[in-house]
C-alpha cells in the first residue's frame, strides 16, 4: 500500500526542488530526551525506521562501519522544520537506535514539545538527504477541500521565489480559514485552475 503524502510534503518538494519521498516512520512520539537541548538529538528507535527505503547502499556501509569500529560517523543531511527552516543535521547509529545529531539548533528554531507525535518523512534535492517531521493532521481535515486538486500543476508553476507568484502552496501559509464555517465554505472556492488567472482568487477575497 503506497502512503499518500501529506501536504506538508507537496509543499517542501516545490520548495527545496526536491524528490524520492520516503515516509520512514509512521509515528514517532517526541519523549523528554527529543526535545532536551543538552543532548541535542532525536531518537529514532531502529524498530519503526525503514532504513532500506532511504538509505543508500554506500550510506548504510557508512553507518555500519562507523559502530563496527567505535566511530561516531554519520551521513550529513538538513532537517526542515514545520515552518521550512533548514538546520544542518547528521544522521547516525547510536547503540540500538538512529540518531539525528546536532539537534539543539532545531529545537531552538522551533518549539517542538514533549508527547506530539509526528510522522518522520525523507526526500532528496541533488543527493542531499532531507527529513522532516510531519504533523499526522497535515494529510486531513480542511485539505480534503484541495482533494480535487492535480498535484501536478504544483511543479509547473514558477518558483515561489518570485515575488508575483501565486503558488499552492500559498494556502498552507495562510490561516485563511478561521472557523468551521469557513472551512465548510472551502468548496465555494472558485475554480482555480492552473492558477495562470489570480484575479478570481483576489476578487473572491476581496468581496468577503
Amino acid at each position: 500500500m503506497v502512503e499518500p503524502k501529506p501536504f506538508w510534503i507537496h509543499v517542501a518538494l516545490r520548495k527545496f526542488k526536491g524528490d524520492e519521498p520516503q515516509l520512514i516512520v509512521a509515528e514517532k512520539e517526541l519523549f523528554s530526551s527529543d526535545v532536551n537541548g543538552s543532548l541535542s538529538r532525536l531518537r529514532i528507535p531502529n524498530k519503526i525506521l525503514r532504513k532500506e527505503d532511504f538509505l543508500r547502499n554506500q550510506e548504510m556501509a557508512i553507518l555500519e562501519d562507523s559502530t563496527n569500529a567505535g566511530r561516531k560517523e554519520g551521513i550529513n543531511a538538513i532537517f526542515v522544520d514545520p515552518d521550512y527552516k533548514t538546520y544542518e543535521v547528521s544522521l547516525k547509529q547510536w547503540k540500538k537506535n538512529m540518531v539525528l545529531s546536532r539537534w539543539k539548533p532545531v529545537l531552538e528554531g522551533y518549539k517542538f514539545k514533549e508527547g506530539e507525535k509526528f510522522q518522520l518523512w525523507s526526500f532528496r534535492c541533488e543527493e542531499t538527504l532531507y527529513f522532516a517531521l510531519v504533523a499526522k493532521e497535515e494529510d486531513s481535515g480542511y485539505l480534503d477541500g484541495f482533494s480535487h486538486l492535480d498535484f501536478k500543476t504544483l511543479y509547473d508553476l514558477p518558483s515561489s521565489n518570485d515575488d508575483d507568484c501565486f503558488c499552492l502552496g500559498d494556502f498552507a501559509q495562510l490561516n485563511l480559514f478561521h472557523s468551521s464555517e469557513e472551512y465548510a465554505s472551502v468548496s465555494a472556492l472558485p475554480d482555480l485552475g492552473s492558477f495562470e488567472d489570480t484575479d478570481a482568487v483576489t476578487s473572491y477575497y476581496d468581496d468577503a
